[in-house]
Formats: C-alpha cells, sequence, structure tokens
C-alpha cells in the first residue's frame, strides 16, 4: 500500500511538473502592444484572413490580434446603415457602385499597400461609376466612407 501511494504521489508531482500550459500567440510577420494609463494598442501586420470561431467557453480568433475574448460592436444609427453593390467584379476599365439608397458618401481607392490612389465624393446618388482604366492590373481596396470620415464598408476589387 505504501508503495501504491508513494507511486501515486510521484505520478501527480511529475504530472503538475511537466504539465502543457496554453497562452495566447499571435502568429504574423510584426507586431506590437502599447499600454498607457487608459488605454491599449495592439497591432499586427501579415494577416489577411479573418475568422472568429466560437465553441462553448473558447473562442479563436484568427487574422488579427484581440487582446481579449470580448469583441464589443455598436450601431449609432439605423438610417446610416445600406447596402452597396459593387460590379462587374472582376473590372477591366469601368467599376460600378451600386447603394441601396441615395448617399452622401466619400469613395477612396487604394492599392494593396494602403495608399490612396483617388477620392471620389458622391452626394446623394445611388450610383457612381469608376474608371480603373489607367490602373495596372491587381488588387485594390474600395473604402466607402460617411461625411465624418467614418469607415462604412471596405471592398475588395479585381481589375483584370
Amino acid at each position: 500500500m505504501h508503495r501504491f501511494l508513494s507511486l501515486f504521489f510521484f505520478s501527480f508531482f511529475f504530472s503538475c511538473v511537466f504539465s502543457q500550459t496554453i497562452s495566447p500567440q499571435v502568429i504574423a510577420s510584426t507586431g506590437s502592444h502599447f499600454t498607457g494609463a487608459n488605454h491599449q494598442l495592439s497591432w499586427t501586420l501579415g494577416e489577411p484572413v479573418i475568422s472568429t470561431l466560437v465553441m462553448g467557453n473558447s473562442v479563436l480568433t484568427q487574422g488579427f490580434h484581440q487582446p481579449f475574448n470580448q469583441v464589443f460592436t455598436s450601431v449609432t444609427s439605423v438610417e446610416d446603415v445600406f447596402a452597396v453593390q459593387v460590379f462587374p467584379n472582376p473590372c477591366e476599365n469601368i467599376l460600378n457602385v451600386l447603394f441601396s439608397k441615395p448617399a452622401v458618401v466619400e469613395l477612396n481607392l487604394c492599392d494593396a499597400l494602403g495608399k490612396q490612389i483617388f477620392t471620389q465624393p458622391i452626394n446623394e446618388m445611388k450610383k457612381a461609376e469608376i474608371n480603373l482604366g489607367f490602373l495596372s492590373n491587381g488588387i485594390y481596396l474600395l473604402e466607402i466612407k460617411n461625411t465624418s470620415g467614418q469607415m462604412l464598408q471596405l471592398l475588395k476589387v479585381f481589375k483584370n
């Protein structure tokens, strides 16, 4: 009986000492975390895919760094929510942007590195045309911002 208790004690002790711990990790090409008196800033670079998987109490976030397992979202005004269609995508020369209701927004086209190529204001229109004929083939980002500069949508545009 004494051997059994000794074996049990050593097994328990070594399992506690050599047990595995899992801590949150970010795998990216670069990133950092800064903490101030009333704020925190965490950033990563080089993660093009965004996905969040939830199973019970476990949360797996992919594609962006989340220091906390809670995500807070809110809608400030239901009137500001509208749908946007971009076609044809991929396009050769003319890209059509169709809004579900007349919009006062700003369209910003950026390259894959985030450099702004051009800006087009939209005033109370439901449709806009963007000439992409002068651009080389590639992937571009179309930012749709309201008049206060808040990002409403970010769309990926392919130029052939």
